[in-house]
């Protein structure tokens, strides 16, 4: 499963890079992520852990710098690659 993200800068190291998820409520959760888990602006995901109406609840790669691990973003937001 991928999630869209902005990419924003680089991180600490030349292999990280500092995205934002949009969540559902229009918030934006940035984190510090591994190149490998990036491709065309999506980042690799679990299998979404929460569903409600039109939100699905993610688990992301790493914790954001507010501290959540897990974001409710919109299902539209999320992608199976493998389907």
């Amino acid at each position: 499963m991928w999630v869209r993200i902005e990419n924003i800068g680089e991180g600490q190291h030349p292999s990280e890079r500092i995205v934002v998820v949009v969540a559902a409520d229009g918030s934006r959760e940035q984190l510090i992520v591994d190149l490998r888990t990036l491709q065309n602006d999506m980042m690799e995901i679990g299998y979404p852990v929460g569903v409600s109406g039109d939100k699905l609840l993610v688990e992301l790669p790493q914790e954001t710098m507010q501290g959540a691990w897990r974001v409710w973003v919109r299902k539209d937001a999320v992608i199976d690659k493998a389907a």
